[in-house]
């Protein structure tokens, strides 16, 4: 049975941003875990929208550029 990760916004923001290394070494841990197959992840309808607001009022992405980090 794989492990089950509920996944926060952290995680996501910590990699999109990459601004942390120890941070955002361990949120790509976590997501190639999941690539791998090794993660069962669970992830909130509002952690999309939060990690939407952080990149744009904090990081001052555009829309455009969330949606491309999103899906690259």
């Amino acid at each position: 049975m794989k492990e089950r990760i509920y996944a926060d916004t952290n995680i996501f923001i910590r990699f999109f941003a990459d601004d942390m290394p120890e941070h955002t070494k361990i949120s790509k841990k976590i997501l190639n875990g999941l690539l791998e197959d090794r993660y069962e992840i669970y992830i909130c309808d509002l952690v999309f929208a939060e990690i939407v607001y952080v990149l744009e009022s904090y990081y001052k992405l555009t829309k455009k550029d969330i949606l491309e980090k999103m899906f690259a």
